[in-house]
């Protein structure tokens, strides 16, 4: 294997250009894991850093403001929180962590609420700049925020700017992320996109095993991306984890569903730790399939994974339910969730 360092871009979609064509490599298949960078919103200046930045501050501010309630938003409310700053979270959409259940994040709130954050969902920011240390927004709706810090949370574009895909033909969506299907192949036979250049999950786990669905394709061995089987994971306090979708987004199709929860302070494990927030949600389809599983808890990262198995075997709520789950965990959480959707059945 040679590992190049420098600068590449397509020639045609059987040769790459190193340098602006200083040297030139002639392929039967390729890859395209170009990566991603923050998105870029406004105030820039002393005080405003992206998710990339922000790593690089030496000394701790006392307020913070995150636009962005997403994942990356939501944590790093928790983590300068947990510091003992004073966190502000500006979301322009109505619900922080869309992907996840509405109870599930509601047990969030009121941690953040506890705990002295203050969410701001529904909001846009209009203006920003950096005043004498000070950083400075104004809201759509007129009010204003003063803080030491702010952090830009608000997504990351693939980095796809030079790479002359169109030489290559290769299309790139309107989402602007390299068009791929289930087998990370693109627009162009021989020529595959994964992680955040494809864009279908921004993880970094999901981007791990696109380039193993890839890889194998590329050796012959068909494979394929199951994108419902991928958890979505929130280091927050307490930890969020989701695997599919939620029941609000489930109502609004049409979709008939049985609702089973377990709150975390009834686990003898939670009582013993003195760790007692959050609760389980398992959503049971007409087939007795399991749809979704949403956590809010500790270990809930780690826990998640227990749904995704039992999802893709195609286990049913009933089974997941009579599964022996070791005691006292919080793990048997999701068993016990599983009964009480039989117990509405």
């Amino acid at each position: 294997m040679e590992v190049i360092a420098g600068r590449a871009a397509f020639l045609s979609d059987r040769k790459i250009g190193i340098n602006d064509g200083e040297r030139v490599i002639t392929f039967k298949r390729a890859v395209i894991a170009v990566g991603s960078k923050p998105i870029e919103l406004f105030g820039r200046g002393p005080g405003f850093y992206d998710t990339d930045g922000i790593f690089e501050i030496s000394e701790l501010p006392k307020s913070v403001v995150i636009v962005g309630g997403g994942a990356v938003g939501v944590e790093m409310a928790s983590f300068f929180s947990a510091l003992a700053c004073e966190v502000s979270v500006v979301e322009a959409m109505d619900e922080i962590l869309p992907f996840a259940d509405q109870e599930v994040t509601g047990v969030l709130k009121r941690e953040f609420k506890k705990n002295g954050v203050t969410l701001l969902t529904g909001a846009k920011i209009s203006n920003a700049w950096s005043d004498g240390g000070v950083c400075k927004m104004e809201l759509e709706d007129g009010r204003t925020m003063n803080s030491e810090a702010v952090v830009i949370a608000a997504g990351r574009k693939p980095n796809l700017a030079g790479l002359g895909l169109d030489k290559a033909g290769v299309a790139v969506g309107i989402g602007g992320n390299v068009e791929v299907d289930e087998a990370m192949s693109t627009t162009r036979g021989g020529i595959f996109a994964v992680g955040d250049a494809a864009g279908k999950r921004q993880l970094a786990y999901t981007a791990h095993h696109e380039g193993l669905v890839a890889g194998r394709n590329i050796l012959g061995r068909p494979s394929r991306m199951d994108y419902r089987a991928v958890p979505s994971i929130v280091f927050s306090g307490p930890e969020i984890a989701c695997i599919g979708p939620t029941e609000n987004q489930m109502a609004r199709t049409g979709v008939k569903t049985r609702v089973g929860r377990h709150h975390v302070r009834a686990l003898a494990r939670a009582q013993a730790c003195g760790e007692t927030t959050g609760m389980f949600k398992v959503i049971e389809g007409e087939d007795h399939s399991i749809l979704a599983v949403h956590i809010a808890s500790p270990y809930a990262t780690e826990i998640i994974h227990g749904a995704v198995t039992a999802m893709r075997a195609g286990m049913t709520v009933a089974e997941l339910a009579g599964t022996v789950f070791g005691h006292p965990t919080f793990s048997e959480g999701i068993s016990l969730a599983a009964e009480d959707a039989i117990r509405h059945g």
